[in-house]
């Protein structure tokens, strides 16, 4: 039985945002152990859809045909791709698909890597994208790496993953030594939506104990990316960020008369209260409990 997932045109994916993107956000789901899905993509008239719809993902895609072409139809421009070549699409690249001869079936496969592998091998990866101009010599061994890779994912052969995995690592080292380049204007616009998003994310859950390496897994990226853009966006680092909205609530709190020091520091998402204390006093010059003397008189009702 083969391993390959069919192409359902991502039919059943909801699409991203509500009201800012009609193109579809097709999630990257992963086989075994492997840190890679290879899909089976035809297209022929009898499909229900003649096209692949406008989709994009987060992860790079590398379209290989088996037979007949397929023409990708890209923001940047469009290009064919036909057996004995493959075609590489970038990351969050919105793309369709369709046959690049109307006569003629297309088949062929759509390899889709895994995300955090990517995070994980290339150093700053949102940040890179990749040409898609190869030397012959290169194209011609990447292409045949592919073919390698493709052929042993769908075999049963006892050191199938180390087949796999081998021949994935040598086209991405071929791909990054010679073909990777920096985008421009990162910071705009998908860091300021990360950002904002991890801003409203600290927001609800300030009351836990800030974890910077678990406010990132939540917004699926890597740590390092997170607290590089958080500060070149906000102004501030993600530690500091976590403290000013804390004292911010903390400050709330002790105006409202409803709690203890020590209940206000564990709603807050302090350690402890030394730990308030200790941040209340960078800020005011002053320990919470002076602070709130000297600022509930302007919140008392007035009874002269």
């Amino acid at each position: 039985m083969s391993k390959f997932r069919i192409d359902t045109f991502m039919s059943h994916y909801p699409c991203k945002g509500v009201d800012t993107y009609d193109e579809i956000y097709e999630p990257i789901k992963m086989d075994d152990d492997i840190p890679l899905s290879i899909i089976e993509v035809k297209i022929d008239n009898t499909s229900k859809n003649i096209s692949v719809p406008r989709h994009w993902h987060r992860s790079i895609e590398i379209l290989l045909p088996e037979s007949g072409g397929t023409q990708i139809h890209e923001d940047q421009g469009n290009r064919k791709v036909y057996p004995g070549d493959f075609a590489l699409i970038n990351s969050a690249s919105v793309h369709e698909l369709e046959r690049a001869d109307a006569d003629h079936i297309y088949h062929g496969y759509a390899i889709q890597i895994s995300y955090p592998y990517l995070c994980y091998l290339i150093e700053n990866f949102e940040e890179i994208t990749f040409t898609h101009e190869y030397l012959e010599e290169d194209r011609k061994k990447m292409t045949d790496l592919l073919c390698q890779l493709i052929k042993a994912y769908d075999s049963n052969l006892a050191n199938r993953r180390l087949i796999v995995m081998t021949a994935l690592n040598r086209f991405l080292s071929i791909l990054c030594n010679r073909y990777m380049i920096q985008k421009e204007n990162t910071i705009i616009p998908n860091a300021i939506d990360l950002i904002t998003n991890t801003m409203h994310y600290m927001s609800i859950h300030v009351f836990e104990v800030f974890n910077a390496k678990k406010t990132a897994e939540a917004m699926n990226v890597s740590y390092g990316y997170l607290s590089r853009k958080f500060k070149e966006v906000s102004g501030f680092s993600l530690g500091e960020y976590a403290t000013r909205i804390r004292i911010q609530k903390a400050e709330a709190e002790l105006l409202g008369n409803r709690h203890t020091i020590s209940e206000i520091s564990a709603i807050c998402g302090f350690a402890n209260v030394k730990s308030l204390e200790r941040e209340f006093k960078k800020k005011h010059h002053c320990s919470p409990t002076k602070w709130k003397q000297e600022h509930s008189s302007y919140f008392m009702p007035n009874n002269g």
